[in-house]
């Protein structure tokens, strides 16, 4: 510890001088060591220590940046691809129950037995999961059902970006 600034100095191995100790205050460098030191070759190897250390800062920051950005895509592309699934369904399930009231009504004049949709009690059930595969790119797998023999699925290649998502491949998809 640096009596004058109490920080924890730099410390190397300097083959001219032995071990040496840079703390930095305000701007200036001071140096202990058991020999006489000269500002030039000090000061070089400050800078050099300093360079290396801002380097590994860097590239810490650019993958914490990085990391950052696949989670960033991870959650959204998560909550905004579920609530979209989910409002396509309840819209399904909507006109399904439309189209059952209306064959209902339809038939009640002619005595015939109505053709009806078979639907889920309690609303459309459905099911996503992505993975980030790069930042803003997501592997999706879905699955929707209005009932017994209405559903689909599959899986795709989602672009997320702030304002929405572009699905530019789909593959694996079926659809009753």
């Amino acid at each position: 510890m640096c009596p004058l600034c109490l920080q924890t100095p730099l410390r190397f191995y300097y083959r001219e001088f032995g071990i040496v100790e840079i703390p930095i205050r305000r701007g200036t460098i001071w140096a202990t060591c058991d020999r006489k030191v000269k500002w030039f070759p000090l000061f070089r190897l400050a800078v050099a220590k300093w360079k290396e250390i801002m380097l590994k800062r860097k590239k810490l920051l650019g993958i914490i940046i990085i990391l950052l950005m696949y989670v960033g895509t991870w959650i959204d592309g998560s909550i905004s691809l579920n609530q979209n699934l989910r409002q396509k369904a309840e819209a399904s399930y909507r006109k399904a129950e439309q189209i059952n009231r209306e064959s209902v009504a339809a038939e009640r004049h002619t005595g015939r037995e109505p053709f009806l949709i078979p639907l889920h009690e309690g609303g459309p059930i459905t099911s996503e999961w992505c993975v980030p595969l790069l930042p803003s790119v997501l592997l999706r797998q879905w699955e929707s059902s209005i009932g017994p023999l209405g559903g689909g699925g599959g899986s795709e290649i989602v672009f997320c970006y702030v304002f929405g998502s572009t699905k530019p491949y789909s593959f694996g998809g079926w659809r009753n």
